[in-house]
């Protein structure tokens, strides 16, 4: 007999979990480090999340790129990926 329906979702979401956990640590970790060592890690995933998860999440952090990416939502705008940074550019 095995477990119910109720066993195998709470199996599946656990799965999940468990890969999405994995799977951070392998991007946000592991390969950083191999590529900058455990401090350069640190140091570009603090600056991700202060220019662009903080703002983006909750306003806070880094403010220079929310002109930038309020201006994508403007009609007649478009923009321009250069260099590595999305610059836009009135029409």
């Amino acid at each position: 007999r095995g477990p119910g329906p109720w066993g195998r979702r709470v199996a599946g979401l656990a799965r999940t979990a468990a890969g999405t956990v994995l799977g951070l640590a392998v991007l946000l970790g592991a390969i950083p480090a191999a590529v900058w060592g455990v401090e350069g890690a640190v140091e570009k995933n603090l600056k991700v999340i202060d220019t662009v998860i903080a703002p983006g999440a909750t306003g806070e952090g880094d403010q220079t790129r929310a002109a930038c990416s309020q201006c994508l939502t403007v009609p007649g705008r478009s923009a321009v990926l250069g260099r590595g940074l999305l610059r836009v550019r009135a029409p």
